[in-house]
C-alpha cells in the first residue's frame, strides 16, 4: 500500500473513532444527568462507556502518530 492509501486509510479509521468518541460522551452526559433515576443499570452503563473510550483515545493517539509518520514519509 502507498504512504498516502495508507494514510488515507489511517485517517478515515481516526475519524471513526472520533465520531464513536463523541457518541460516547454525548450518552455519558446523558446518563450522568439520569444517574439518580436508572441507578445501578445507568452507572454499569458509564462504566462500560468509560473504559471503550480510554481504548478509543489510544488508538487515536496511535492513528495521529502512524499519519504523522506517513506524511514525514516513515
Amino acid at each position: 500500500m502507498s504512504d498516502a492509501k495508507e494514510r488515507e486509510a489511517f485517517e478515515a479509521e481516526l475519524a471513526k473513532v472520533d465520531e464513536r468518541l463523541r457518541e460516547i460522551e454525548r450518552v455519558e452526559a446523558e446518563l450522568l444527568n439520569n444517574i439518580s433515576r436508572a441507578g445501578f443499570r445507568t452507572a454499569s452503563e458509564e462504566a462500560r462507556l468509560r473504559s471503550e473510550k480510554e481504548m478509543l483515545y489510544d488508538m487515536a493517539g496511535k492513528l495521529r502518530n502512524r499519519i504523522a509518520a506517513a506524511k514525514r514519509g516513515w
